[in-house]
């Protein structure tokens, strides 16, 4: 089937958008690979003994698929894609941002994107971790900022808040999406988990990218002075209305 493939239009994966989180799915035309004939591995034999090794020709994708799953981009944002025309002026220049960012990672500086509801911010935020998980093989996380605040106050007794936060010390690229949405003031222990997350990624020279409905003046007011000095530091503010 190859590149004449309907259902995968030849990227030999299918993103599949149902359930809480999008999931890659490998196509069946990746069972053509001429190496493998699809297992994603090869049998070699040295020295009178056999062994398993990925397959040059396409354990690659299945590695790359294996990023995208892990990721967690929400299912309702599987098929993003940066808008046609009729776009603002605004928008135009956050997206090309978007664009050089995952062309030249890791390269360029994170950032923070910002504007009303139903700008786009986090469809642009989801297409970054998609194209660099898929194309790139990046380990990346997409973090909703209001579920990792759920998942911190409903943590089973006994779990330290740095076990449920450690993931997102470490993953090379972290998207934390709307930041003080939800109606109400970002609290004084949500300005300190976030304060720790930045801080840690700061140190680390790690990737961030955030969503905020926030101006950059608002948004200073809101997280705090020390987590905005090191956004600021690692992020490029772009403003989408």
């Amino acid at each position: 089937m190859g590149d004449s493939c309907k259902k995968c239009g030849g990227k030999k994966y299918r993103i599949d958008g149902k359930g809480e989180f999008a999931r890659a799915v490998v196509c069946g035309c990746a069972g053509d690979c001429g190496d493998c004939g699809g297992r994603g591995f090869l049998i070699e034999k040295k020295d009178g003994y056999k062994s398993k090794v990925s397959c040059r020709s396409c354990s690659k994708m299945r590695d790359n698929v294996k990023q995208y799953n892990r990721a967690q981009i929400p299912a309702v944002m599987a098929g993003a894609r940066v808008k046609g025309g009729g776009a603002k002026n605004n928008y135009i220049a956050a997206a090309q941002y978007v664009e050089g960012f995952i062309t030249h990672y890791p390269e360029k500086q994170g950032f923070v994107l910002y504007g009303s509801a139903g700008c786009g911010k986090s469809d642009l935020a989801a297409l970054v971790v998609a194209e660099l998980t898929l194309k790139q093989g990046v380990g990346c996380l997409f973090q909703d900022f209001g579920d990792l605040m759920l998942r911190l106050k409903d943590r089973s007794a006994g779990t330290s808040e740095r076990v449920v936060l450690e993931p997102l010390f470490k993953i090379p690229l972290l998207v934390i999406d709307g930041v003080g949405s939800g109606g109400r003031e970002i609290t004084d222990w949500e300005k300190n988990v976030l304060e720790s997350i930045v801080s840690k990624r700061h140190g680390a020279r790690a990737k961030t990218v955030i969503t905020t409905k926030y101006g950059k003046s608002e948004f200073e007011t809101h997280v705090g002075d020390r987590s905005f000095s090191r956004i600021s530091a690692m992020c490029r503010f772009l403003g989408m209305d």
